[in-house]
Protein backbone atom coordinates (compact mmCIF):
# COMPACT_ATOMS: atom_id res chain seq x y z
CA UNK A 1 0.00 0.00 0.00
CA UNK A 2 1.66 3.74 -0.70
CA UNK A 3 2.49 5.70 1.94
CA UNK A 4 -0.17 8.27 1.36
CA UNK A 5 -2.88 5.65 0.66
CA UNK A 6 -5.38 5.74 -1.85
CA UNK A 7 -7.98 8.31 -2.48
CA UNK A 8 -11.67 7.52 -3.24
CA UNK A 9 -11.12 7.75 -6.80
CA UNK A 10 -8.07 5.48 -6.86
CA UNK A 11 -10.38 3.05 -5.20
CA UNK A 12 -13.06 3.62 -7.42
CA UNK A 13 -10.89 3.05 -10.29
CA UNK A 14 -9.61 0.06 -8.69
CA UNK A 15 -12.40 -1.98 -7.14
CA UNK A 16 -15.86 -0.95 -9.51
CA UNK A 17 -17.75 -3.56 -10.52
CA UNK A 18 -15.62 -5.89 -8.31
CA UNK A 19 -17.05 -7.95 -4.92
CA UNK A 20 -14.94 -4.79 -3.48
CA UNK A 21 -16.97 -1.82 -4.52
CA UNK A 22 -17.86 -1.77 -0.79
CA UNK A 23 -14.48 -0.35 0.36
CA UNK A 24 -14.54 2.75 -1.91
CA UNK A 25 -18.02 3.48 -0.61
CA UNK A 26 -16.73 3.47 2.40
CA UNK A 27 -14.13 6.52 1.64
CA UNK A 28 -16.86 8.07 0.05
CA UNK A 29 -18.22 7.66 3.48
CA UNK A 30 -15.73 9.10 5.30
CA UNK A 31 -14.52 12.29 2.92
CA UNK A 32 -18.93 12.78 2.47
CA UNK A 33 -18.69 12.28 -1.03
CA UNK A 34 -21.13 9.73 -1.54
CA UNK A 35 -23.91 12.49 -2.62
CA UNK A 36 -26.15 11.21 -0.69
CA UNK A 37 -28.30 13.59 1.83
CA UNK A 38 -28.34 10.77 4.46
CA UNK A 39 -25.05 9.92 4.69
CA UNK A 40 -22.94 13.01 3.21
CA UNK A 41 -24.66 15.62 5.68
CA UNK A 42 -23.59 15.95 9.49
CA UNK A 43 -25.25 17.03 12.35
CA UNK A 44 -24.31 20.36 11.90
CA UNK A 45 -24.44 21.13 8.28
CA UNK A 46 -28.20 19.44 8.47
CA UNK A 47 -29.44 22.53 10.54
CA UNK A 48 -28.17 25.03 8.22
CA UNK A 49 -29.49 23.52 5.03
CA UNK A 50 -32.93 21.83 6.28
CA UNK A 51 -34.95 20.72 3.35
CA UNK A 52 -38.46 22.32 2.46
CA UNK A 53 -41.05 19.61 2.90
CA UNK A 54 -42.44 20.31 -0.53
CA UNK A 55 -43.97 16.68 -2.48
CA UNK A 56 -40.89 16.98 -4.55
CA UNK A 57 -38.46 17.24 -2.07
CA UNK A 58 -39.85 14.25 -0.53
CA UNK A 59 -39.74 12.20 -3.32
CA UNK A 60 -36.21 13.47 -3.69
CA UNK A 61 -35.57 12.27 -0.13
CA UNK A 62 -37.48 9.12 -0.90
CA UNK A 63 -34.71 8.26 -3.51
CA UNK A 64 -31.63 9.49 -1.68
CA UNK A 65 -33.34 7.18 1.81
CA UNK A 66 -33.19 4.24 -0.91
CA UNK A 67 -29.75 5.03 -2.29
CA UNK A 68 -28.40 4.98 1.25
CA UNK A 69 -29.73 2.02 2.05
CA UNK A 70 -27.88 0.36 -1.01
CA UNK A 71 -24.75 1.88 -0.47
CA UNK A 72 -24.62 0.96 3.32
CA UNK A 73 -25.66 -2.47 2.13
CA UNK A 74 -22.96 -2.96 -0.12
CA UNK A 75 -20.24 -1.69 3.12
CA UNK A 76 -21.85 -4.17 5.46
CA UNK A 77 -21.35 -7.21 2.63
CA UNK A 78 -17.76 -6.04 2.49
CA UNK A 79 -17.56 -5.74 6.17
CA UNK A 80 -18.91 -9.05 6.72
CA UNK A 81 -17.11 -11.07 4.25
CA UNK A 82 -13.51 -9.14 6.26
CA UNK A 83 -14.95 -9.97 9.49
CA UNK A 84 -15.12 -14.00 8.55
CA UNK A 85 -11.17 -14.02 8.50
CA UNK A 86 -9.60 -10.75 9.04
CA UNK A 87 -6.11 -11.33 8.38
CA UNK A 88 -6.68 -13.72 5.35
CA UNK A 89 -9.50 -11.42 3.94
CA UNK A 90 -7.60 -8.08 4.56
CA UNK A 91 -4.68 -9.72 2.79
CA UNK A 92 -6.63 -10.74 -0.08
CA UNK A 93 -8.38 -7.12 -0.16
CA UNK A 94 -5.05 -5.09 -0.11
CA UNK A 95 -3.36 -7.64 -2.33
CA UNK A 96 -6.12 -7.21 -4.91
CA UNK A 97 -6.25 -3.54 -4.70
CA UNK A 98 -2.60 -3.20 -5.06
CA UNK A 99 -2.66 -5.26 -8.00
CA UNK A 100 -5.01 -2.98 -9.96
CA UNK A 101 -3.28 -0.09 -8.81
Amino acid sequence: MPEEGFTPDRLHEALDGTPFRGLALWADIIWHGTENYFIDVDYETFWYDVPNWDRETVEWLTRQWHQAEAIWQEVIRLVEWLEEDPPARFEELLRFTEERR
